[in-house]
């Protein structure tokens, strides 16, 4: 989905009008602690927070997403989707460009918080053209990846672009499928329409960038910990959707650690695999975060500590136009 000009055009004249403060961007890898400084930060500096994170947008899922349960500020693009829908960057610009604007117009501080690189590179920087889809070869490869599962959709993509296949993770079925929709609708593989603005580093001049440095080892225990916690409450979630009759392979119940919790249910895992595979898979994806955003130059890393909001502020201080 490609974003409208005109739509771009204002987006662009409101990033690029100068401000008493710049929009923050708070990034970083999953249990980082991005939420709960976002809402510091926007209760601190009158703001409101744009969430950049592809799972916190389904509704019903909150434990595995981490999804913010109260909040004393505004938290746009959470909790809107239902879970047998799917989503794309292009209709998170579209949309956090909206709450955008909105959050300008009242004179209030955007504070854009997530963890999904796509997302965030996709709102500053925009997206490569790439052909619309189509819905009848959509379900066909679906059908095709319940038949015989992701790793035959991964195995296709590492035949046809090689390229795309190195950049999507075998078990991101939505991506897989979308890689090889293009490569079959046009005969050029998806790679070949990614352009340099996939690769530029995000602009200094329309926003704070603050990223959240997590020690190894103290990241790791965190997750340790979180996954414990919110394990039970995962299961009973998808029991719920699950007995109103939603698919067990759904787009929502495709995010991060649920389908572990349907074979878990399903008696095809035990509770403690289950858990592990939680826990290993969250790790893997906290360091695929981080190899993402540690390409970014105009980043400004902070290790958590009692005083990164005060840092916060006094980079925000001397941040320019």
């Amino acid at each position: 989905m490609r974003v409208k000009s005109s739509d771009s055009k204002v987006l662009n004249s409101q990033l690029t009008t100068p401000n008493s403060q710049l929009p923050i961007v708070i990034l970083g890898p999953t249990a980082s602690g991005k939420t709960e400084l976002s809402i510091e930060l926007a209760q601190k500096l009158d703001g409101e927070i744009i969430s950049a994170d592809s799972r916190q947008i389904y509704k019903y899922l909150d434990a595995g997403t981490a999804k913010p349960r109260r909040s004393p500020v505004p938290i746009h693009l959470i909790d809107f989707l239902d879970p047998r829908q799917t989503f794309n960057a292009g209709e998170y610009i579209r949309m956090a460009q909206k709450a955008f604007l909105l959050i300008k117009k009242k004179e209030k501080l955007p504070i854009l918080s997530g963890g999904t690189g796509l997302y965030i590179q996709a709102f500053w920087n925009g997206l490569d053209p790439v052909p619309a889809g189509s819905p009848a070869l959509r379900q066909k490869l679906e059908i095709l990846a319940q038949g015989n599962g992701r790793e035959k959709l991964y195995q296709d993509l590492l035949k046809r672009d090689p390229e795309a296949a190195s950049k999507i993770h075998p078990r991101n079925t939505q991506r897989l499928i979308r890689a090889l929709e293009v490569h079959e609708l046009t005969g050029r593989p998806l790679s070949s329409y990614w352009t340099q603005k996939t690769f530029l580093d995000l602009p200094r001049t329309k926003a704070l960038f603050i990223g959240l440095d997590s020690e190894k080892t103290a990241l790791k225990e965190r997750i340790l910990k979180r996954s414990k916690n919110i394990f039970p409450l995962m299961l009973e979630e998808v029991r719920e959707l699950l007995s109103q009759g939603y698919p067990s392979d759904c787009p929502g119940l495709k995010s991060l650690g649920y389908p572990e919790a349907v074979l878990c249910l399903e008696g095809k895992l035990n509770y403690q695999m289950a858990l592990d595979r939680l826990n290993q898979l969250t790790w893997a994806y906290a360091k695929r975060q981080m190899t993402w955003f540690r390409r970014y130059k105009s980043i400004h890393w902070i290790k958590p500590n009692p005083r990164i909001l005060q840092q916060i502020l006094e980079l925000l201080k001397t941040a320019h136009v």
